[in-house]
């Protein structure tokens, strides 16, 4: 979550995510790692333009530990994560489904015909998990979530929680929600439990 709310979380998540990181890599266990950030679609009242706002990005897809270019063993991971900065995401609630559904699908989104380009989200994003490896999202917001329809210039495009849900458990995607002083906690467990595989 790289919403303006978000901007006194940002550093408690950035120390936290690096803990995690170090942890599961001296941890002996095999594991890959990745980050994808959002902040809302780029249509009023939803984000702005402006600000970069974007409904989701991979920022970096999933790779192992040891593989970046400084060889400090520990993946460009932990560069990416103290490279976030917050941006918009104009409204309250945000785009954590459609980067839930995009992060598990890599499906893609053209608004093109509805008239907004620029909030396009490009195919082939998703996060590639390894075969046999056991795949987990962790999605750390402080906002609830945005749903389909709501009201802007636009219908809110983004999925549905049953769409978003059924997408994550098509790719035994299972989901643990980190809540920021409670915000979106409501939203946290319905895609946990959902994706409770």
């Amino acid at each position: 979550d790289l919403t303006g709310s978000f901007y006194d979380d940002i550093a408690n998540f950035q120390a936290a995510a690096t803990e995690i990181v170090n942890a599961l890599a001296a941890s002996g266990l095999n594991v890959h790692i990745g980050l994808g950030s959002y902040e809302d679609y780029p249509i009023d009242p939803f984000g702005s333009s402006g600000c970069g706002d974007v409904a989701y990005r991979r920022d970096l897809d999933i790779s192992p530990p040891g593989t970046d270019a400084d060889s400090n063993g520990i993946p460009d991971i932990i560069d990416a994560i103290n490279a976030l900065i917050v941006k918009c995401g104009a409204d309250t609630p945000e785009a954590q489904l459609p980067a839930l559904f995009q992060t598990a699908t890599g499906a893609g989104q053209d608004l093109s015909g509805a008239g907004y380009p620029g909030a396009s989200i490009p195919a082939g994003l998703q996060a590639n998990f390894r075969p046999g490896a056991m795949p987990l999202v962790i999605i750390w917001t402080d906002a609830s979530f945005h749903l389909a329809g709501d009201s802007g210039d636009i219908a809110y495009p983004g999925p549905t929680f049953a769409e978003t849900i059924a997408a994550l458990n098509a790719g035994n995607i299972a989901v643990i929600g980190m809540s920021a002083g409670g915000g979106g906690f409501g939203d946290l467990q319905t895609v946990a439990a959902g994706t409770d595989t």
